[in-house]
């Protein structure tokens, strides 16, 4: 009997605390996976081939693909444009966190909810991506999309974007597609805090990566801007200051401008700046020299014959991407490596003899 009765309050134990709560996380956990309120998410997938309307080459030598998705009332997730299909599956091909990189990261997967805030019935492009409030990221990893949609997509074959989705709060986005001939009354802006459901959705897979700009990129950007770059011959010799910025400063600037002084080279900051002034201002560049940061995709509008870019990079920071664009759009790139200080700034102390020895050897190659 004792025995029996030990029997039973074990049993009585398993089945009235153990299971319950054993299945209540279960719940809490398929909960986060599966959404079980609001708009429930189903899981993930990648794209259809029935939802492609185009896949091609990223590249000249024909590697890397971009892909043209259309989806029926697709929902845009946040502003770094997580793709969910109406059959509520996030779409892992086209729903890059950063920059391309680890689409597991999309909170998506972990919220409890996902109310859709607004509905537009229109035929949208989707322009969004968590790196879209960097100007580098802008250029390079989001705008080239417009290449992809508007190359397979018109009013004959009933695909055109009647507008665009953009996230909200920076001015480059709006002023670049303005000169693309896309006016702010085809732009929706979507916040980082919403959900838009669209009628179609055109969706193009993000070109290239954090640190692979493509041949796609830098040759959309280097031909829709061109009417805004310069033709005379390279004359202006620019130093770019990141003094009043967050990070990657030169804490010795003082020293590498003196030691550039009479070179003839202008100091500027592109805080403030137009996308237009920048481009001209590049464009008219014989060279450029200064730390790494998001102006330097300007130098994707230098002109071939320049003398290309000196780029101050931190040995605690090694990103190759203006390495990349100067290669690609035929380039002189030359780097001069620099102790940082460390830290989440990554500023740096640069060999100012060494910056003047770089500049020297690059005015002079070629006469």
């Amino acid at each position: 009997m004792k025995y029996l009765s030990k029997a039973r309050s074990a049993s009585w134990w398993l089945f009235h605390h153990a299971i319950p709560v054993v299945l209540a996380r279960c719940y809490l956990v398929l909960a986060v996976i599966c959404k079980v309120k609001d708009r429930p998410l189903r899981g993930w997938r990648n794209s259809r081939p029935d939802e492609r309307v185009w896949e091609g080459p990223i590249e000249a030598d024909g590697r890397g693909r971009a892909i043209l998705l259309r989806l029926k009332n697709a929902m845009i997730y946040r502003d770094y444009g997580g793709i969910i299909t109406q059959d509520h599956r996030l779409l892992t091909d086209a729903s890059p966190w950063f920059a391309g990189v680890g689409w597991a990261g999309q909170t998506a997967l972990t919220d409890w909810r996902i109310p859709v805030e607004r509905f537009d019935r229109r035929t949208i492009g989707v322009l969004c991506g968590r790196s879209a409030y960097n100007y580098y990221h802008w250029l390079v990893e989001i705008l080239p999309k417009i290449e992809v949609i508007s190359k397979n997509v018109s009013d004959q074959n009933g695909l055109a974007p009647d507008a665009y989705l953009i996230p909200k709060g920076t001015s480059f986005e709006q002023e670049t597609l303005r000169f693309l001939g896309i006016p702010d009354e085809r732009l929706i802006g979507i916040s980082g805090s919403e959900t838009v459901q669209v009628g179609i959705a055109l969706v193009a897979t993000l070109p290239g990566g954090l640190t692979t700009p493509s041949h796609l990129a830098v040759n959309f950007l280097r031909s829709a801007f061109r009417p805004a770059m310069s033709t005379v011959k390279p004359w202006r010799r620019l130093y770019v200051t990141r003094s009043d910025a967050g990070g990657r400063r030169v804490i010795n600037e003082d020293r590498v401008l003196a030691e550039l002084k009479d070179l003839g080279f202008e100091l500027v900051s592109l805080t403030g700046w137009t996308v237009e002034q920048q481009i001209r201002h590049f464009s008219e560049a014989e060279i450029v020299v200064g730390p790494h940061g998001a102006g330097m995709t300007n130098t994707a509008f230098m002109q071939n014959g320049s003398k290309g870019l000196l780029e101050f990079m931190p040995i605690t920071y090694n990103v190759p991407c203006f390495e990349t664009i100067c290669a690609l759009a035929d380039l002189p790139y030359n780097c001069i490596m620099s102790s940082s200080l460390g830290g989440p700034n990554h500023d740096m102390d640069v060999d100012a003899s060494e910056v003047r020895a770089a500049v020297l050897s690059a005015i002079n190659k070629g006469g």
